[in-house]
């Protein structure tokens, strides 16, 4: 766990690097870890209110997998990664996997509930806690259903997408 001294270093970094005051080649190791540390703590906020409206727009304003309602306002919305951060093995990996074509908007329920499963586990854990939701012929949607579903979801353009400051620093593209 990083100490508060480390904290407000890695947020003086994150600054200088957004405002491009420096770039991201000339921090040392040391400051690099930092960064990727407070990264993956997510004491930086990757998903902006602007980007949360688009990624929630873009699903119709519905949980991904239950299709409960999502909102900005009531504290029951949340951005899940569908490929797990904890996957990332560098900065440049753990920022690509925080671009709206890996985001997808949940309830906290689902969300904390999928945590870093992969689709095809959710997929058995959600069956078993009624979190899927029936297709219009009242089956089950399948897990290709679900699946495809989900997939043209993170295909669709996100309207409105303002860069996360690493992504911007690193020069990443979706």
């Amino acid at each position: 766990m990083l100490n508060k001294s480390e904290k407000l270093q890695a947020r003086k970094l994150n600054s200088l690097i957004v405002d491009e005051s420096i770039t991201l080649s000339s921090l040392t190791a040391k400051q690099k870890a930092l960064l990727l540390a407070c990264y993956k703590l997510s004491i930086f906020k990757f998903a902006t209110e602007k980007t949360r409206v688009g990624i929630y727009s873009r699903q119709n304003n519905l949980c991904v997998y239950c299709k409960a309602t999502l909102t900005l306002k009531n504290g029951q919305s949340a951005i899940d990664h569908f490929l797990p951060k904890k996957d990332a093995k560098s900065l440049k990996s753990f920022c690509k996997l925080s671009l709206p074509s890996n985001l997808l908007g949940s309830c906290v329920d689902c969300n904390n509930k999928k945590k870093a499963l992969s689709i095809s586990e959710w997929y058995g854990k959600a069956l078993t806690l009624g979190k899927v939701t029936r297709k219009e012929d009242g089956n089950l949607e399948s897990l290709n259903d679900w699946k495809q579903r989900i997939y043209s979801i993170l295909s669709s353009p996100l309207v409105g997408f303002s860069p996360i400051p690493m992504q911007k620093a690193l020069r990443i593209t979706a």
